[in-house]
């Protein structure tokens, strides 16, 4: 499903653990307004592919994993973060700590 990047992230409860974010250009360009879609791999394929949401895109994050690092971040903020400062964690934390 194709989705601007932060939609994808701000409705990250919605997607299966399992799933993967996909992002249109490279990592410098990333923005809550980049071309994104959320899918899933076949692991019990023979040949390991790309689910045909990846198309045209790079890997970004699996859903679990951005899960995670809001988990991490909404603990250590101290405060309710906006929807603007989970967006941009996420991107950061795909950007530099994946």
């Amino acid at each position: 499903m194709g989705v601007p990047l932060g939609e994808a992230i701000a409705r990250l409860d919605e997607w299966d653990d399992a799933a993967t974010i996909y992002v249109a250009g490279e990592p410098s360009e990333w923005s809550s307004d980049s071309a994104a879609a959320v899918g899933i791999e076949d692991v019990e394929a023979e040949v390991e592919t790309l689910p045909p949401e990846a198309e045209g895109k790079r890997y970004f994050l699996e859903v679990s994993v951005a899960k995670d690092v809001l988990a991490g971040e909404d603990q250590h903020a101290g405060h309710d973060m906006t929807l603007e400062e989970r967006i941009a964690g996420v991107i950061h934390y795909a950007k530099f700590d994946a």
